[in-house]
């Protein structure tokens, strides 16, 4: 870390009085240090422009925060919309276009994307292994997130089949989206996966619906919970419509998932099952900007586009997009679909439909620029949302087209011909250049996109939100049964810089042993409970720092204790940790092994111990406790024998042998066992002959 240098550290008085020293040594001929000399005039001149000086460089403004913030890659995270799911119970399927309205009170949430609310129910669901089958009815699925499904086994997942049972058929060609919660069975926790991980699936399975005389292959669009492995969503489309069929008696419109390949690291059980519901994001659209590609149609399906207000542009080869007077709109009323058509696409690439909120300005037009530099608008409010915010200008001289303008965080790299400005989120401020470095608007300013969000207000509890737009309450029950999460404020200056202070503490790049046992733990989507480098040829363990290639031991977690990593489970790692790796290094993954420890003891106990025996068994149990999550550890004979010798109890111990069986093991001359370095210790039995002495 470098210094914190003071600047200002020196104050008028001291400044003046250190100069006045220094005449004597540099000119000695100067002796009239009085106030009417011309040369103390000038230096009490100079002096205080340097402590002027000195005070300004020692402060640093916003400004300088941000530009050294930008040198480590770091930005000021900006509000966030929260996000939920509310369950929809009707008689009918229904297609809820994205941007439709849900309300918790006041607070506006939008669906996040078209979703297909299907009126089958789910009755039951099924567990087939070895041809006998397990079945959950309806009672015990109503208890909602009680439950705990095997829907397939850890051991052989491909022997078997997952059965969800249906009243009516889903619809064909749609997408339907089911959400399962995976029950955590404790022990080490499973590592989240975010989008953009890359997880390799540790099982491949695959879907399919009975159509009255064969089980035929569903799409799974989007799983994730890679096969019942995490909680998360899964969504199948149905090329055709089901059939009903019975299971142990009990007759539903079946959907069923087989395992194909792979196998899973533990047991997974399923804790709930939901279908029926959209995701929300707490947000209020009142501009929003949609590209096509030149056609002689377009259709939208949001909710802006059927209830607001659209305005159609072309875009030219030069780029610049030319407004659509005339063109024909047709709403599909079973669907709510909107179809723009009869545009003239001479010389067009591409078409842009914006629409507005009925009460967004005029039509979405914030105001006009002067061309002048340095123009700043007020948008009249702070809890935009950065990332949806867009818009273009008319430009003078082109006939009324419009520009699209780029959003960046400086001007430091724009240039006059540049179309940039920034959007102040936190101050709900946008800002144009100075012609200088970036270009200023001279024309009308269209706001293209453009959603209010409340951050962390959004976060409401489950069942708030009651009520969607359009819907009576009568006839279409609405209820978030999870609370909403996610929502974020706006990320301060100061808390801004104590993340970049807790990033500088912290390690990437895997360097040490340490920091590849630690990133190696963190791959997403295992469950890993010890992980150790080693040095498989001079039996050194732990090594301080890793080799060319790096060899490191990894044991899964696993309910009986004994976790061996499977083909992609390492591969997880290796992908994972790929990124972190110095150059020029290489990493190996080993599974561990395991020595099954046997001990015998013959002991003599105090008359009227009557727990003797438990104060033996769970002291040897202790001992092999301290090493088990150690590889390559020394059992050592004398520590055993002090553990039990040190108990009130023990009047002697006759004899106490300590054997091991299944690994590489070494006996030293001492009877201390010595494990090789990717084995572990594991209690395997402990006898004891227990004799009463008086």
């Amino acid at each position: 870390m470098l210094p914190d240098i003071l600047l200002d550290n020196e104050n008028y008085d001291e400044i003046i009085e250190r100069a006045k020293n220094m005449i004597v040594s540099m000119y000695p001929e100067w002796t009239d240090f009085n106030y009417h000399d011309p040369g103390v005039t000038m230096l009490e001149l100079f002096s205080w422009l340097k402590e002027s000086q000195q005070y300004y460089l020692n402060k640093i403004g916003p400004e300088n925060r941000q530009k050294y913030l930008k040198l480590m890659g770091i930005f000021r995270r900006h509000k966030s919309p929260a996000r939920t799911d509310v369950t929809l119970l009707y008689d009918e399927d229904i297609l809820v276009t994205a941007g439709t309205r849900f309300y918790a009170g006041d607070l506006p949430f939008e669906a996040e994307k078209d979703t297909c609310i299907a009126s089958a129910r789910l009755i039951c669901c099924a567990a087939e292994r070895n041809g006998d089958i397990s079945l959950t009815g309806r009672n015990e699925l109503s208890f909602g997130g009680n439950l705990r499904i095997m829907p397939f086994r850890r051991e052989d997942p491909s022997d078997g089949a997952f059965y969800l049972g249906f009243d009516k058929s889903l619809p064909a060609e749609t997408d339907c989206e089911f959400f399962i919660t995976v029950r955590d069975d404790g022990g080490v926790p499973r590592n989240p996966v975010n989008e953009g991980d890359g997880f390799i699936p540790l099982t491949d399975m695959e879907a399919e619906y009975f159509d009255g005389v064969l089980w035929q292959k569903a799409e799974i669009v989007r799983d994730t919970t890679y096969a019942f492995l995490l909680s998360g969503r899964i969504t199948v489309r149905l090329p055709g419509k089901m059939e009903p069929c019975s299971l142990r008696g009990e007759k539903a419109c079946f959907l069923r998932f087989r395992i194909t390949d792979g196998i899973y690291d533990t047991q997974p059980y399923i804790e709930s099952i939901a279908s029926g519901y959209v995701t929300l994001l707490q947000q209020d659209t009142k501009a929003l900007c949609t590209d096509f590609p030149a056609s002689a149609s377009v259709t939208q399906t949001s909710e802006l586009a059927l209830t607001g207000k659209t305005r159609l542009f072309l875009r030219g080869e030069d780029g610049l997009f030319t407004e659509v007077s005339e063109y024909a709109k047709e709403i599909d009323d079973e669907t709510g679909a909107v179809r723009y058509s009869g545009m003239d696409l001479s010389g067009c690439t591409g078409i842009r439909a914006v629409n507005f909120q009925n009460d967004f300005y005029t039509d979405g037009a914030f105001g006009t620029g002067s061309g002048l530099p340095y123009q700043e608008y007020d948008l009249d409010s702070a809890d935009i949302d950065y990332d949806s915010f867009s818009l273009m200008t008319e430009m003078p001289g082109t006939g009324g087209r419009y520009a699209e303008w780029t959003r960046v965080r400086d001007f430091a790299r724009s240039s006059p011909a540049d179309l940039h400005y920034i959007l102040d989120s936190e101050k709900g401020v946008l800002r144009f250049g100075d012609c200088i470095r970036g270009s200023a608007p001279e024309g009308k300013i269209l706001i293209t996109g453009y959603k209010l969000t409340a951050g962390a207000a959004g976060n409401i509890a489950k069942n708030k939100i009651t009520r969607l737009s359009g819907f009576d309450a009568d006839t279409l029950r609405v209820f978030n049964s999870r609370p909403a999460s996610g929502g974020r404020d706006e990320e301060t200056m100061s808390e801004c810089l104590a993340r970049a202070h807790a990033l500088l503490q912290s390690t990437e790049t895997m360097v040490s042993a340490a920091d590849c046992e630690a990133r190696i733990r963190s791959t997403p989507g295992l469950r890993i409970e010890k992980c150790q480098t080693v040095n498989m040829n001079t039996g050194v363990s732990p090594k301080k720092y890793a080799d060319i290639l790096t060899t490191v031991v990894v044991k899964p977690y696993a309910e009986n204790g004994r976790g061996v990593p499977s083909g992609r489970y390492i591969e997880n790692i290796l992908k994972y940790t790929d990124r972190y790796r110095l150059l020029g290094t290489g990493l190996q993954i080993i599974a561990p092994d395991y020595a099954d420890i046997t001990v015998f003891a013959d002991i003599h106990v105090s008359f009227g111990s009557t727990n003797a025996r438990k104060l033996i068994s769970d002291a040897v149990s202790a001992y092999f406790a301290s090493v088990k999550d150690h590889f390559g550890a020394q059992i050592s004979y004398s520590a055993l024998y002090a553990a039990l010798d040190r108990l009130e109890c023990v009047r002697s111990i006759n004899t106490l042998t300590v054997d091991a069986s299944g690994s590489d093991v070494t006996r030293t001359r001492e009877g201390d066992l010595i494990l090789a370095p990717n084995v572990t210790a594991v209690l395997a039995d402990a006898d004891f002959i227990i004799n009463t002495v008086y």
